[in-house]
């Protein structure tokens, strides 16, 4: 494979990859997969690997992940909201509301 193919692969590959977190932040998928996948399972994990970062006191892991924790604490709420907006559901108005 040549360079401009690799590089043509690559980015389809991070294209997909961030393809479901694209269509959450504009409010195209189901709240419901917007709050318990990205929100809850998310979250659990991300706090799982910091804890696990304390533990073993990996420094530069923790500033990483402080550093997504920030994105990611701006990128969840909007999209939670975003997906109330166009949801009927009984739960879309408190979403708006968080």
């Amino acid at each position: 494979m040549t360079g401009p193919d690799r590089r043509r692969g690559l980015r389809t590959a991070i294209a997909a990859l961030v393809a479901p977190e694209i269509r959450a932040w504009n409010g195209e998928m189901p709240l419901p997969v917007v709050f318990w996948l990205y929100g809850v399972a998310a979250s659990v994990v991300l706090g799982t690997l910091y804890a696990t970062s304390v533990f073993l006191e990996q420094h530069r892991l923790e500033q990483g992940l402080l550093l997504l924790f920030a994105a990611y604490s701006i990128w969840l709420p909007v999209s939670i909201w975003r997906s109330a907006l166009r949801s009927t559901s009984p739960w879309a108005v408190p979403a708006r509301w968080l």
